[in-house]
């Protein structure tokens, strides 16, 4: 149908998607924690912001060294894939020739790969631990990000997207259980507001930020995007070779700051 007609109609099956998706969510979805206080009102709005702003700097002098750390890596994935995501599919398509279409069915099979990974990944990662899933898969993301540059048409660029698959099967999985783990009930909120809910994963898809990004990453994720454009201008394959430099990062502060609980909050 071409690029405009195909986009369009996408962007009417997602509004039909996100209708019944919050029909679903406002009949079943229950509240976990019981009201003490009395409903807010409009007028309480002023107030619930001075609040909110002023329970910045507490979550950061609050928060334990491995979610400092934490918030950290998930700060420099983030900016990776401001860096490289949106440039995938213009790599794939204008350097190594793929058809539009056949870029498309490539993700199909890499979300597929993935959410079949995923059924046995929650799994493992109660059984070894996140911190050693997380560390793994960002050992298991650097093969990828290595190999895309070098790929010279649509069997190799499947590999290398099955490969990533399994590391994002498995870590935004541990991030967020970490995230659980680390953080008390009563500063959920804070925290995810500030840190995001630890959605990491190496996106082959689209650029940083999305809804499990956190108010503290928004400048850098803006910093990514401006230099992702920057440098695969100068060199198609400079935006990947940023993000393996970032990926590395992330994996030595995981293997030096972030550690499990040794009493997971509930």
């Amino acid at each position: 149908m071409g690029t405009e007609i195909g986009v369009r109609y996408l962007y009417a099956l997602l509004l039909v998607i996100y209708f019944a998706s919050t029909t679903i969510r406002m009949k079943f979805l229950k509240e976990t924690v019981k009201r003490t206080g009395p409903s807010l009102g409009f007028s309480d709005l002023k107030e619930l912001m001075k609040e909110s702003f002023r329970s910045i700097v507490d979550v950061f002098k609050w928060a334990p060294t491995s979610l400092k750390a934490f918030a950290l890596v998930t700060a420099l994935s983030f900016t990776a894939n401001a860096v490289a995501g949106p440039f995938w599919v213009v790599y794939a398509i204008q350097v190594v020739g793929l058809s539009k279409t056949e870029w498309g069915s490539l993700l199909a099979l890499y979300s597929a790969f993935r959410i079949a990974v995923s059924i046995p990944a929650g799994a493992a990662i109660d059984r070894f631990g996140k911190r050693k899933i997380i560390v793994a898969s960002f050992i298991l993301s650097i093969t990828p990000l290595l190999c895309f540059t070098r790929s010279k048409g649509y069997t190799d660029i499947l590999a290398i997207l099955l490969t990533l698959s399994v590391a994002n099967a498995f870590l935004p999985t541990a991030c967020a259980a970490l995230m659980a783990d680390i953080v008390p009930r009563e500063m959920r909120g804070k925290v995810m507001a500030a840190f995001g809910r630890g959605a990491i994963m190496i996106n082959p898809g689209r650029g940083g930020g999305g809804p499990g990004m956190g108010y503290a990453f928004v400048f850098p994720v803006m910093f990514g995007s401006l230099i992702g454009g920057y440098v695969y201008g100068v060199n198609p394959t400079y935006p990947w070779l940023l993000q393996l430099v970032l990926t590395i990062g992330s994996l030595i502060l995981s293997l030096a700051f972030i550690h499990d609980p040794e009493k997971a909050e509930i």
